[in-house]
């Protein structure tokens, strides 16, 4: 992928308007013109952090945590080891003990909000593939349906929450043990979604506000510039609509996010990238469409903005991607991992409608593909302040990985 520092994708006519692309200049259909905005970086400079205005907005000791993970075909074994972590992971986190001696180690959260989202955002207009459904896919709405329920999982919980999300308090009639099985319950999505997976644009959805009729933010707890992004059809995202997203991020909250996916990020305005009868984009394979048409995807500064925005301070921010990035660079900064020669994008020689892999798991789980555009973000987002860890998902445990997302949740706070 061709990139600036801040991983600009290749598109010499796109114009970047803070968090949203004007991409009517490259061909691509179907996404409205939008007014302007300064992104948040200032102008795409990186170097500086955004500064802090959180005298507007008090910190609160709550966390809401988002976790996006990969229900394409190739993830049992990796969301099975997501399933098994979350135990461990939230029962840390409401405690504040680290080691299990019963001693806090750090000062829990006074409340936890946790939602679950999936990469699937359909494929808009385009039909003919696999389980990829046209439309909007599953459109980055929490879910609280235990669809591979386990013996002690119940079918659904929303009715039990009374919420799209899991939330847990001391003063909650759930016991944090209790709450984090539930949710371990629902992370075990399956492997029916689409495989053009969309692990940026889901959570950037699942988020998101509705704008003014000016375009501005809705309320005043955002970042000064924020202005919400538009998504396909014209549409908005979920995050003030209190039917579905609405209540979950909270305006002095840490905002954690979280993806586990071993392909990279394929989000983009221009499904028709996918179309098996469009003869612009159908000269290669379905698995290579994202590699070759990298200058249709949308551009990384959408999600480092897109996501930066949503808090008033950006060290109120964690970023955390376990997906596909070699073990010997895990957990490093994103110029280390980004320069490992395994993260350049290189069709597969033995097997031409692939890329080598960036990781390979052991006993068979699997392989990982370069999570380039994941790494990107975690970059912009790290040089404006918040707290980012990008972690191999190429183990047959997790908890290192975790144990990461726990120190920078923590650092957050």
């Amino acid at each position: 992928m061709t990139t600036t520092k801040w991983g600009r994708a290749a598109c010499a006519a796109a114009l970047v308007l803070g968090p949203v692309v004007l991409a009517s200049s490259c061909g691509l259909a179907g996404v409205p013109d939008v007014d302007a905005a300064t992104p948040l970086g200032g102008g795409g400079d990186a170097s500086e952090p955004i500064p802090s205005v959180d005298a507007f907005v008090p910190h609160e000791r709550t966390l809401d945590l988002l976790l996006m993970i990969d229900d394409s075909n190739s993830m049992t074994e990796e969301q099975a080891s997501v399933a098994f972590e979350i135990p461990r992971v939230l029962n840390i986190l409401a405690s504040g003990d680290r080691d299990g001696d019963g001693v806090r180690d750090f000062e829990p959260p006074t409340s936890i909000h946790v939602g679950i989202v999936d990469s699937d955002m359909g494929l808009g207009d385009v039909t003919g593939i696999a389980t990829c459904d046209p439309g909007f896919g599953d459109d980055g709405l929490m879910t609280m349906r235990a669809r591979h329920p386990e013996a002690d999982c119940a079918t659904d919980y929303r009715a039990a929450y009374g919420a799209s999300f899991f939330a847990f308090a001391p003063s909650s009639t759930t016991s944090s043990v209790q709450f984090a099985i539930d949710v371990s319950c629902v992370s075990t999505l399956g492997t029916d979604g689409c495989g053009f997976e969309a692990e940026l644009e889901s959570p950037l959805k699942a988020l998101s506000l509705t704008p003014t009729a000016s375009g501005d933010s809705p309320v005043a707890w955002t970042h000064a510039g924020y202005r919400p992004p538009r998504f396909y059809g014209g549409t908005f995202g979920h995050g003030d609509d209190p039917d579905t997203n609405g209540a979950f991020l909270r305006p002095g909250s840490v905002l954690a996010i979280v993806t586990v996916n071993d392909e990279d990020d394929c989000s983009t305005p221009n499904p028709q990238i996918f179309s098996p009868d469009n003869p612009i984009y159908n000269v290669v394979d379905l698995n290579l469409r994202c590699h070759r048409w990298q200058s249709e995807l949308y551009p990384i500064e959408r999600y480092v903005d897109g996501f930066a925005g949503l808090r008033a301070d950006p060290s109120r921010l964690v970023f955390a991607s376990i997906t596909g990035v070699p073990n010997e660079v895990s957990g490093r900064d994103a110029a280390t991992i980004l320069a490992h020669p395994q993260m350049t994008e290189q069709i597969d020689p033995r097997q031409p409608s692939r890329l080598l892999p960036a990781c390979v798991s052991p006993d068979g789980r699997g392989v990982a593909y370069p999570a380039v555009r994941m790494t990107h973000v975690a970059e912009g987002l790290a040089a404006l302040g918040a707290h980012t860890t990008v972690q191999s998902i190429c183990n047959a445990q997790f908890s290192s990985a975790f144990d990461a997302v726990i120190d920078s949740v923590v650092a957050a706070f």
